[in-house]
């Protein structure tokens, strides 16, 4: 039975099961933060909460595997399970980007499963929820349309949809996102003007992503002159 000692994670009513054996991994540590107790009382403001946990996410969450991260990632996986846990929508979809950052690394046996969990439960809250005055619900749409059901035209349109709308109101990742779909001509036509436009607008607000890519442009078309002069 030892073997079988698990993890209860209740989240919208449903009931997940995970292991409970030590592990060093961040969504270890994580459940084990939940597990002991995890000091994040249910009193405190959930959106002060949620804030946090998504500043840390949005910053590092592509870096997940780096040690040097895994203090902050570790603090915002645990926030949004408590969070989830108590049935605060937002928190689905970020927890369904951890997981999804899981598959593949030997982890959990129920990282996929979890993955669609989470993926199922954040579509059907934004979507239900997209009449809100909430940019960060529409940038998240368009993230869940754009990789969910990635290589249908109509997907496509649909987050390009979500992303415009959301980087319209000045939502600086959906302003990155819009950027890479003029980029890429995903759900839209390609325009490259527009596409440095809506990042540099992003860029702009502070967006590490979008910094990141302006700054690779950059260099990609340094180092063409470069070669071109030679």
């Amino acid at each position: 039975m030892a073997e079988q000692k698990s993890l209860i994670v209740h989240v919208a009513r449903q009931t997940l099961t995970t292991p409970a054996k030590p592990t060093a991994s961040l969504i270890g540590r994580g459940l084990a933060a939940i597990r002991d107790g995890g000091a994040l009382a249910k009193s405190q403001d959930q959106e002060a909460l949620y804030r946090k946990a998504r500043d840390i996410y949005e910053c590092y969450v592509d870096d997940w595997e780096q040690s040097e991260h895994a203090a902050e990632l570790t603090e915002a996986f645990t926030i949004f399970q408590r969070l989830a846990s108590e049935g605060y929508g937002k928190a689905y979809y970020p927890i369904s980007r951890f997981f999804s950052g899981m598959i593949g690394m030997g982890e959990f046996e129920e990282s996929v499963e979890l993955l669609e969990h989470f993926t199922a439960l954040a579509f059907k809250w934004c979507f239900d929820n997209q009449f809100q005055d909430d940019p960060a619900i529409w940038d998240d749409l368009g993230e869940l349309y754009s990789s969910c059901l990635i290589g249908e035209k109509s997907n496509a349109e649909l987050a390009y949809y979500w992303y415009e709308k959301a980087a319209e109101q000045g939502h600086a990742h959906a302003q990155f996102h819009l950027g890479l779909c003029y980029e890429s001509g995903r759900g839209v036509e390609q325009n490259d003007t527009k596409a440095v436009y809506w990042c540099e607008k992003a860029a702009g607000q502070g967006d590490a992503y979008a910094q990141e890519y302006l700054w690779l442009g950059k260099e990609i078309d340094r180092l063409k002159t470069t070669k071109s002069n030679k």
